[in-house]
């Protein structure tokens, strides 16, 4: 099934909707949902209080691979 979306922001609610297995498009639509992640994660990043801390006020460290 072809569909054709006339506005960008509706391509997310269209796909849930269709229940989309694969997308083809031009490059210009990729470059607009790689920069609105990425400045949503920003924006996300920005409004945290502070540093998580882990159990008896310590903060959590990066788990270490051994082998």
């Amino acid at each position: 099934m072809n569909t054709y979306w006339p506005d960008a922001k509706t391509v997310a609610a269209g796909m849930v909707r269709a229940q989309t297995t694969m997308m083809t498009s031009v490059p210009r639509l990729f470059e607009k949902v790689f920069t609105t992640v990425h400045q949503r994660v920003a924006d996300s990043a920005t409004q945290e209080e502070g540093p998580r801390v882990g159990p008896a006020g310590r903060r959590p460290q990066p788990a270490r691979l051994t082998g």
